[in-house]
């Protein structure tokens, strides 16, 4: 929705034209995080062996241009370093190679690591986020690690053909928003990293 146009200049479809806003759904930080048995143990670590030996480093993504990739991208800007990023075919092929220690870290939404967290087999190191994220409220953001201002999150919505009649956009915008605030609904998207109520909320529908 907002990356795809600036990268693509054959995109099928005009999110801006085609596409009707109808709820915000949810919001992540992303999260970089290595292999529990990795000698990273912050995020330090990794700035100082990249400055070492650039290149050295590898980091994985879900893929090339996706916010995630851009994540790790505007990070080696802010870090002044070099690292070398392996785009996947999406987040469980990436997190495999990072589980196996065939690449060295993984920048990922912080929904798709949460089992492989919360299970002990990887380390985060830090979340991407303006604020510390609720489900992981021990691992700092990257801002307070001294990259002022570092701020990429990830947002999920739902969205219409841009001809949908607009009373059904209305009562689907309702539908949605009674059911994320059911706690029932709120506790299963938190408990996945998402939907964190401390965020600043920037997607607005």
């Amino acid at each position: 929705m907002v990356v795809a146009p600036w990268l693509y200049k054959n995109l099928s479809y005009d999110p801006t034209k085609d596409l009707v806003a109808v709820a915000h759904v949810a919001y992540t930080p992303v999260v970089i995080v290595t292999n529990t048995n990795s000698r990273f143990k912050s995020l330090a670590d990794v700035v100082t062996a990249a400055k070492a030996a650039p290149d050295a480093i590898t980091y994985g993504s879900p893929g090339n241009g996706t916010t995630i990739h851009l994540a790790g991208e505007i990070f080696k800007t802010a870090a002044n370093i070099k690292i070398r990023h392996i785009p996947y075919k999406g987040s469980n092929p990436a997190l495999m190679d990072v589980l196996a220690g065939n690449v060295d870290l993984m920048v990922s939404s912080l929904p798709s690591a949460m089992a492989q967290i919360k299970a002990g087999k990887l380390r985060p190191l830090a979340v991407t986020s303006a604020r510390r994220s609720s489900s992981l409220p021990d691992v700092p953001t990257v801002a307070e690690l001294g990259y002022k201002d570092f701020d990429v999150s990830t947002w999920y919505g739902l969205f219409m053909p841009a001809a949908t009649p607009k009373d059904i956009v209305a009562t689907v915008h309702a539908e949605v928003n009674k059911l994320l605030a059911m706690p029932d609904m709120k506790a299963a998207i938190q408990a996945q990293g998402a939907g964190d109520a401390n965020h600043d909320r920037r997607a607005v529908f």
